[in-house]
């Protein structure tokens, strides 16, 4: 009996660890497919600037023959000697111009990034709903990772978290005597997730196992956090990007120790949400309704979407999300307006559902997949999680 027993504790070792490395491998892919298309838009802008260097040689040529017909000797062997140099320099660059051109004609079937929101007409009523998940008391903030098919939500009043699958089965419910009131979540994996808590002022990385529910550890703890409003995890670096309510900053914290790594001089009034993608930080402000957008590599500003003034359609944003196209969309409630708004990467609102509203109540958190799904966490008494 006892030899069977550990067979099977093997058997589900081995599986476990199976799935685990099944879900690194997808995020990696996923990961690639992003950097691919990061490369193709940075290849656009190279050939842009190879292309205008080359018409710059043109008319130098062309002005070499007009002096030529002219005999002045002398300013044409200025000119050649200019462009001998400048022809030296450009020699790589040519070179790179046409493999570029190629790669481009490779990466053709990625497709271009929609002007339209035809992907979001037809999101009137919410397809099913995650309304069967038991003893929540408040439901706060959501994290949504595809990678590994899971969601988590933080549960302030209930001071647990809970996680379930993308079809509304719940896995676990994360419980832990330092958790006293949980907000803003960023799920990591299937074994990790950070969370901030405005009881304690802390910022926790919990660590459980899929396999055991209600089984977790804080290896790891944040005191004096500056509270915490907003959580979101750069892959490519492995660090911690959040937003202080207390500071108005965005703080750049070591994922495993938690401890400081870097800090965003930009300050906002209430920073809400952020997302990090591979060139930008995308910071909502909803006290000063306004998205704006830094480079994640100076840290400075580079546009602002969405500014206050545009009237009831961006009065009160709650939540964001970026789609694979690069489009925003944003959850939204002011009186009896609720609605998710699409606008373009500029700032157009091109889109809004449902028409009426009234298949939601208060959204907050709005998640969207790469299939076009948009993920929404109501705010009301109903505690829903609907996906349109």
């Amino acid at each position: 009996m006892g030899n069977w027993s550990e067979l099977e504790e093997f058997v589900n070792y081995i599986f476990d660890e199976l799935i685990y490395k099944l879900n690194d491998r997808r995020v990696y892919i996923l990961n690639k497919i992003a950097e691919q298309k990061v490369k193709h838009r940075k290849i656009k802008r190279s050939i842009s600037h190879i292309e205008s260097t080359m018409d710059l040689l043109q008319d130098q040529q062309k002005e070499k023959v007009t002096d030529l017909e002219n005999g002045s000797i002398c300013e044409l062997n200025r000119k050649l000697s200019c462009l001998e140099i400048q022809a030296n320099q450009t020699t790589d660059n040519y070179e790179f111009f046409c493999d570029m051109k190629e790669f481009e004609r490779s990466l053709s079937n990625l497709g271009t990034i929609e002007k339209s929101a035809v992907q979001y007409s037809n999101k009137n009523e919410p397809r099913y709903l995650f309304d069967k998940i038991q003893n929540i008391h408040d439901m706060n903030r959501i994290s949504v990772q595809e990678g590994v098919g899971m969601v988590s939500a933080s549960d302030y009043l209930g001071k647990q978290i809970h996680i379930f699958t993308l079809l509304g089965k719940v896995i676990h419910i994360l419980k832990h005597d330092q958790i006293k009131g949980p907000t803003a979540i960023k799920l990591i994996s299937s074994r990790e997730l950070i969370v901030s808590d405005f009881i304690t002022n802390s910022l926790y990385r919990i660590e459980f196992d899929m396999f055991k529910e209600k089984k977790c550890k804080i290896p790891t703890t944040r005191n004096n956090a500056n509270f915490i409003t907003a959580i979101d995890y750069d892959i490519d670096t492995d660090l911690i990007y959040v937003t202080s309510l207390k500071s108005g900053t965005i703080e750049i914290l070591n994922r495993k120790t938690l401890s400081l790594a870097g800090k965003v001089a930009q300050s906002f009034i209430y920073p809400k949400n952020i997302n990090i993608t591979k060139t930008e930080i995308f910071v909502l402000d909803c006290n000063n309704p306004c998205l704006h957008v830094l480079s994640k590599s100076t840290h400075q500003p580079i546009r602002s979407i969405l500014p206050q003034g545009i009237g009831l359609n961006f009065s009160n944003p709650q939540g964001f999300s970026l789609d694979k196209d690069g489009k925003i969309i944003i959850s939204h409630f002011h009186g009896t307006d609720n609605s998710i708004q699409v606008y373009s990467p500029l700032g157009q609102l091109l889109h809004a559902f449902p028409n009426d509203g009234s298949c939601i109540v208060r959204p907050t958190a709005v998640h969207v997949t790469n299939n076009y799904e948009v993920i929404v966490l109501l705010r009301d008494s109903s505690h829903q999680i609907q996906m349109f």
